[in-house]
């Protein structure tokens, strides 16, 4: 662990015009790094077959592809990683299939017969505990998670501000452009698997994105009238010190705002049940 540190800087440009209006430009960028973000220090492996050099994302991409768009199990191609690390026809006779049937074809049914969906941690558990051995989760933990200063944060933004001061009348127009990256979003104090949850340990870089609370454009309009009743007013201007307590001194103020939403968090729901 280390200290987190911030990044912030600005640079801004403004000018009078005409008409008694003011005009303000300006970038706003901050960094974060070390921020505090949590995994789990105890995810399989991403597991490379020694003899061909091919990953377990890879052997498992391909098999997913093929099951999605709806291949035949003929049709597979045999991958090195499925025939290399385990022993030819073995996958086949501890899932139940026919003499014959290739790792890669036991895996590419297993995974539409037993876990129905495109769930690959289930399959590695199946692998662990029907493959003969165990190459994906380490005996103790099923899932430990761990704290550590290895997120970072990245917002930039554009100001516009437009401004007039009239005599009894003020009125701001401000709009923003703004973007915001990270690797977790969420309190640098959540809990275990809380909202700062980087899900993939050993690729860290496929869980940047836009925050969860990013919003690219923000507008919003104030203004103030002073309404023009009372003692030295445009009306009522002789009125008694009484009247004036009770009319004069009013003020009438509008707030407007607008901004577009923030990213939408969406889940696929597959056949039996899970998302």
């Amino acid at each position: 662990l280390v200290t987190p540190v911030n990044y912030s800087f600005n640079f801004s440009y403004g000018r009078k015009l005409p008409w008694g209006m003011y005009l303000d430009a300006s970038y706003q960028g901050r960094l974060g790094r070390h921020l505090f973000a949590s995994r789990d220090v105890m995810q399989p492996n991403n597991i490379r077959d020694p003899l061909s050099g091919q990953t377990w994302y890879e052997a498992a991409t391909y098999v997913e592809l093929q099951r999605r768009a709806g291949v035949s199990v003929s049709q597979l191609q045999n991958q090195p990683f499925f025939e290399n690390l385990y022993t030819p026809g073995s996958l086949a006779t501890n899932f139940g299939y026919s003499a014959g049937t290739s790792n890669t074809q036991a895996v590419f049914l297993a995974q539409t017969d037993f876990v129905g969906g495109n769930d690959w941690s289930s399959m590695q558990t199946i692998l662990d505990d029907f493959g003969g051995k165990r190459l994906f989760h380490q005996n103790q933990y099923a899932a430990l998670t761990s704290f550590g200063t290895i997120a970072s944060s990245d917002y930039h933004a554009m100001a516009v501000s437009l401004r007039q001061r009239l005599k009894g009348l003020t009125w701001d127009l401000n709009y923003t452009w703004s973007k915001s990256m990270d690797d977790a979003s969420g309190l640098q104090n959540a809990g275990t698997f809380g909202s700062a949850f980087i899900l993939n340990a050993l690729r860290q870089e496929d869980h940047r994105a836009v925050s969860d609370f990013d919003i690219t454009h923000i507008l919003n309009f104030n203004s103030v009238w002073e309404v023009p009743l009372g003692r030295g007013q445009k009306f009522g201007g002789n009125m008694n010190k009484f009247l004036d307590a009770l009319l004069g001194g009013w003020q009438l103020s509008t707030i407007y705002r607008y901004n577009s939403g923030i990213p939408i968090n969406t889940s696929v729901v597959t056949a039996n049940g899970g998302r």
